[in-house]
């Protein structure tokens, strides 16, 4: 069973693999802000609700990536709760194979998808900035591009935002060797505007709240950087490819020799190198008919 932590007034934490806001409406009833992995994660979110006798009147989603709406289709089964999330970002929920289809582009070898992508669900409402009144309360919706296309912060009337994986807290900076972000200028974009936030507590999804977001932002733009200097390195000493240069950075950063590890290393490296090249650090070239980077 997963704690639950008191942050503010009526908003708390449950500290799962992905920090999972609650908003109190009573002492039953309750909004959560993202879910978690399907499978038995689900099943330890769904005992710690029980024993705390609460209710899931919505779930209010930051965005489309399997760890935060896992186990929305489990909830809305138990519980009837609405489900928001931001346009573009609601497709993933409703349709869980286009999340697969991010990862591998086919269909993924001997994995049986039915084993960790969970049932669709219908999300009732689009969650657009600056506001989304639930039960009549007002939750602020933020604008944080980046990590994926339409990502979102969620903040509570407490004035504690929900950052989703805008950024990654500690202690989970020292333990990630790769960040993911689908647009690393919109990321990076993104933190930045955060900085010039004012709310009480940042709750990123993996890691500690925090009363101020300056030095963790700080910390996750310096390790997107230095990775991406890496990769600049390696490339200024001859053209590689795709599958040249993920073999290096896995076994430079001892990344587990495992089939998703695999290609969400990739992902991560490719939006990198596509910064690189957006950037006009880097150009695209072709040698026998292999596609390869080049400074």
């Amino acid at each position: 069973m997963f704690a639950i932590q008191h942050l503010k007034g009526n908003t708390y934490c449950i500290n799962a693999p992905t920090n999972i806001g609650l908003y109190k409406l009573n002492e039953k009833d309750c909004i959560l802000i993202d879910a978690c992995y399907p499978g038995p994660i689900t099943d330890e979110l769904l005992e710690t609700l029980e024993y705390h006798h609460l209710h899931v009147h919505a779930i209010l989603n930051t965005h489309g990536h399997i760890d935060h709406f896992g186990s929305i289709s489990a909830l809305r089964e138990k519980y009837h709760s609405i489900v928001a999330a931001a346009p573009f970002e609601n497709n993933f929920i409703e349709y869980p194979e286009l999340y697969a289809s991010l990862l591998v582009p086919f269909i993924p070898f001997s994995l049986n998808k039915n084993s960790y992508l969970p049932k669709g669900t219908k999300v009732e409402v689009l969650l657009e900035p600056p506001q989304c009144t639930i039960q009549d309360v007002h939750f602020d919706i933020v604008s944080l591009p980046g990590h994926t296309q339409n990502h979102v912060g969620i903040a509570t009337p407490d004035n504690v935002l929900f950052v989703g994986d805008a950024f990654t807290g500690e202690p989970h900076t020292e333990r990630i060797k790769i960040y993911y972000h689908q647009n690393i200028s919109d990321a990076i974009d993104s933190m930045r505007f955060l900085l010039k936030t004012n709310y009480d507590l940042y709750v990123p999804s993996h890691g500690n709240p925090l009363t101020a977001a300056k030095d963790i932002v700080e910390k996750n733009i310096q390790s997107i950087n230095s990775t991406i200097d890496h990769i600049y390195k390696m490339l200024s000493k001859r053209p590689l490819s795709t599958d040249e240069i993920v073999s290096a950075v896995n076994t430079q950063f001892n990344i587990p020799e495992k089939f998703v590890e695999y290609y969400i290393a990739q992902s991560c490296i490719m939006s990198m190198l596509s910064f690189l090249e957006n950037t006009q650090k880097i150009q695209i070239v072709f040698h026998n008919g292999t596609l390869k980077f080049a400074v």
